[in-house]
């Protein structure tokens, strides 16, 4: 048997034993914690069940999971508002634990009678708009009686639980128990694993309602293994229907309806227009030569966009034929793993490039029943570029915060000292230490002023002539600088500051005369720059740290921050490297990223300013 088809694998038998053990470790640590994290993860389960079956409604023929995904927002709705009035929270001016003991009672109820009433949906006409209108009714109405009072006490600060509270956890019990016997008797309507799996979901419900039944403190065991217990209740909920909804998409119609031919054809003009209108590029392979080759069987236009291919002309053609820089890749580890073991595998983020795209993607890939492979692919790039300009601005303000709290107020309490002690003693020695002083924040304060200016243009990277950045970045120094050659970068504003902090620092610390600009450009795109000085050069024992964030050497007062801000925006085009110049000096090497738009913009570069 396929270990889809079983209701835990060992894998997921594993995890699931790992976070259940962190997670009593948290209770013991923080209840707080724990407590939040388990409703947290109990709510999203909710949402997500809301969200499948409402976007699917369409398309679901089975009234009961229509029924019940409709119902688990108004339940996750309750939950949300328990966990946040939980003793400790501090979200709601009641210090009592009564509140989230009446919002977790009445979704219980609200749960418990949904699971009631569910059954007898499947055979009536069940309508999605007037479900959620009696939900929406139904929900604001306990919300009303309890905020208001009149809902019953259900729980007593040194007391604990009321007879109501405990007498309706029994009910509710109850009512469970009924529900499974409901579903029992329509099990004809269910693909036999969605049956099991929400039974085992209901049952597992029915003793965390009496295990909540036997608490006393709202910290204590019983308390915890009734959360644990919801937990797995609402992971097979997830199993039955979440990830059937995207793997097996069909086991969410009805058994009897599925059989039909002509109400099978419908459904499959549905789900043809569904992969047509993804947003998300789809590829179907199938498996050659006993897992050896991976041919394309079908894409979807979304597919097509994103990675610049027309689905006529890769039909049938292998995998790496079309992707060719993807031997060696984990995306093909992952392929082969997915089908060997049949179990689908998320990879968050994978870096592509090759002679036709690149981009950062998040990949799923899982295997159909007929044994074809599924890569659903997410572009992600922009995501990436915003997470690391957001780390780089981060670290950036840092330094300006570091700079403005600690040196130049150390500079500045020189400086007072140094002129009160020159006022009683006269000597110029004082005043020598207060202009070195004065000196040291002003060079401080001209570097953050270049620093904000790599903050301020980080925009959007756009094609640049090096040879004509570097012509005007000589204008501001008096000093010989040739330029051997020329490339087209993908940069911004950043990339004066940083070849300008280069050279500055050749002529104010290496005392060069003389400064040498190579440009070169491989066959595949590359470019790279090398700005090689005649000055003293730089110790080898210190090549290390130059680039580092108020890293100073010699005496000659500088801040630090020049290499630093080099270093900062070369990140964003490639890397910055040093080594020794012959047969004196030191030569920085500026490597930029490949970028097709610096290929095809050489006539459009943007000119220095």
């Amino acid at each position: 048997m396929r270990s889809e088809w079983k209701i835990l694998t060992s894998s997921e038998i594993t995890v699931s034993s790992i976070i259940m053990a962190v997670l009593y470790l948290t209770s013991g640590y923080n209840y707080l914690l724990f407590h939040t994290l388990v409703e947290m993860s109990i709510i999203v389960v909710a949402v997500m069940l809301f969200m499948i079956t409402w976007f699917s409604r369409q398309t679901i023929r089975n009234n009961y999971l229509l029924f019940l995904g409709i119902a688990y927002l108004f339940i996750a709705i309750l939950e949300l508002l328990h966990t946040l009035a939980y003793k400790g929270m501090g979200v709601f001016p009641t210090q009592s634990a009564n509140l989230a003991t009446q919002l977790w009672i009445s979704a219980r109820y609200l749960e418990a009678a949904t699971f009631l009433i569910a059954p007898l949906m499947i055979r009536k006409e069940l309508k999605a708009s007037s479900t959620f209108v009696v939900y929406t009714i139904i929900t604001t109405t306990l919300l009303a009686l309890i905020f208001t009072g009149i809902f019953p006490v259900c729980y007593v600060e040194g007391t604990g639980l009321t007879t109501f509270k405990i007498f309706s956890e029994y009910l509710i019990s109850g009512m469970l128990i009924g529900a499974l016997g409901l579903l029992w008797r329509e099990r004809t309507q269910f693909e036999p694993l969605i049956l099991n799996m929400l039974m085992v979901s209901i049952i597992i419900t029915v003793f965390a309602e009496l295990a909540f039944t036997l608490y006393v403190g709202v910290y204590d065991f019983f308390n915890v293994l009734g959360h644990f217990l919801k937990i797995f209740a609402s992971y097979f909920i997830y199993k039955a229907i979440v990830v059937t909804a995207f793997v097996n998409p069909l086991d969410l119609l009805s058994r009897n309806l599925v059989r039909k031919d002509h109400m099978l054809r419908e459904e499959r003009e549905r789900f043809h227009e569904l992969f047509q209108n993804l947003s998300n590029g789809v590829a179907v392979l199938e498996t050659r030569d006993h897992g050896q080759s991976f041919l394309f069987r079908d894409v979807n236009p979304a597919a097509e966009k994103l990675s610049s291919i027309h689905k006529n002309e890769v039909l049938g053609k292998d995998f790496t034929e079309i992707y060719t820089a993807m031997h060696g890749n984990k995306l093909m580890d992952a392929i082969h793993i997915v089908w060997e073991t049949g179990e689908p595998i998320l990879i968050p983020e994978l870096y592509y490039r090759d002679n036709r795209i690149e981009g950062w993607r998040e990949i799923y890939v899982y295997s159909l029943s007929s044994g074809e492979i599924v890569i659903v692919s997410k572009d992600i790039t922009k995501n990436k570029e915003l997470e690391r300009s957001q780390e780089k601005l981060t670290e950036m303000l840092m330094v300006i915060n570091k700079i403005l709290r600690h040196d130049i107020s150390n500079d500045l309490t020189v400086l007072s000292m140094s002129l009160d002690a020159f006022k009683e003693n006269n000597d110029p020695h004082y005043l020598e230490m207060s202009h070195k002083a004065l000196n040291r924040s002003f060079n401080r304060i001209r570097e953050m002023r270049k620093l904000e200016n790599v903050i301020a243009n980080q925009l959007e990277l756009k094609p640049y002539d090096l040879q004509k950045v570097i012509a005007e970045i000589s204008k501001n120094h008096a000093i010989e600088i040739e330029i051997k050659d020329t490339c087209v970068v993908m940069a911004d504003e950043g990339l004066y500051s940083a070849v300008d902090n280069i050279i500055e620092n050749a002529v104010d610390h290496g005392h060069a005369t003389n400064i040498e600009i190579t440009v070169n450009t491989e066959n595949d795109g590359a470019c790279s720059m090398r700005i090689a000085d005649n000055g003293v050069g730089i110790p080898a024992d210190i090549k290390g740290y130059i680039f580092k964030e108020g890293f100073r050497y010699g005496t000659t007062g500088n801040t630090g921050l020049g290499l630093y801000i080099a270093r900062m925006v070369m990140d964003r085009y490639g890397s910055i490297t040093v080594e020794d110049n012959q047969p004196s000096g030191a030569a920085f090497i500026l490597n930029f990223n490949i970028s097709k738009k610096s290929e095809a913009a050489m006539e459009k570069a943007v000119p220095a300013v």
